[in-house]
């Protein structure tokens, strides 16, 4: 909630799982998706203000530490979303954007910041040739009043940080 004006805020991801059964193999295979994001801003009132799609497919072999999913935090009204995507970016229709590539060997670490109105925008913070190993933007950890958020990489032994500080003026 937005302590200034009681509105609240939330993200959610379509998340879902599918199993594959091989007869021939008697094997199965389990994947995690993550797909589409929504931020959503409501007023005290329960008066929708703004919604936001973010449109991925995103799909992993295990759920932990994974790169495929998010981290968000909320600094003076703005919205922020960190996900791993291709430098493949589609803007589509009504002012939504689109991760096409779901190859997740070709990551590049993004911020998608949506301000206190619902526009929003996005860069790169990092290539996938900046980084040494993949982010697992999901379990982002929020530091120093929610202005810095610490990453973890790692491709089997090799281990790197990330911190990322936040920097904004309230709208």
């Amino acid at each position: 909630m937005l302590e200034d004006t009681g509105d609240i805020v939330f993200n959610a991801e379509e998340f879902y799982i599918t199993t594959t059964y091989n007869a021939n193999t008697g094997s199965t295979n389990t994947y995690y998706h993550y797909n589409d994001i929504i931020s959503t801003k409501i007023d005290a009132t329960g008066k929708l203000l703004w919604a936001r799609n973010i449109n991925k497919k995103q799909v992993a072999s295990s759920p932990f530490l994974n790169t495929e999913s998010y981290t968000s935090t909320i600094l003076n009204d703005n919205v922020y979303i960190f996900l791993n995507g291709s430098s493949k970016v589609k803007k589509i229709k009504n002012d939504r954007i689109q991760f096409q590539d779901t190859k997740s060997k070709k990551y590049n670490l993004y911020a998608i910041e949506i301000d206190a109105n619902g526009d929003f925008k996005y860069k790169i913070i990092q290539t996938e040739k900046q980084l040494e190993v993949p982010v697992f933007v999901s379990y982002g950890v929020h530091v120093n009043d929610l202005n810095e958020i610490v990453f973890l990489g790692r491709r089997k032994k090799e281990k790197q940080l990330l911190k990322l500080t936040i920097e904004n003026t309230k709208n």
